[in-house]
């Protein structure tokens, strides 16, 4: 993880999927699995292949059995919130802009 804080406002996003009584440190979304934070890549692997058993998510136990989706395929990169849309939704951005926060995703 780098240095920068997180955003105050993005205590109002939970990046964080609860599956029965279990929480994984990513969401699900279009773009992959997204978490907060430069996550250790191996561990996230394993993050996602809990998370894959654990909710039965067929897409995400074959992209990871199949290993097309890796500790190779994990990046580090940053996002900033779009503050007028609902739920909190980021968009890619460079680690100088001000609102930067840094994420991993798969």
């Amino acid at each position: 993880m780098n240095d920068r804080q997180a955003p105050t406002h993005l205590a109002l996003v939970d990046l964080t999927t609860l599956v029965g009584d279990e929480t994984y440190p990513f969401i699900v979304g279009n773009s992959g699995l997204v978490g907060y934070g430069h996550q250790d890549k191996t561990a996230f692997v394993a993050e996602a292949r809990r998370y894959a058993a654990a909710a039965s998510d067929m897409f995400w136990c074959q992209e990871l059995d199949s290993g097309r989706s890796g500790e190779d395929e994990v990046v580090h990169r940053y996002a900033h919130l779009d503050e007028d849309h609902e739920g909190g939704f980021y968009h890619p951005t460079d680690r100088d802009d001000p609102r930067a926060f840094p994420i991993t995703v798969l």
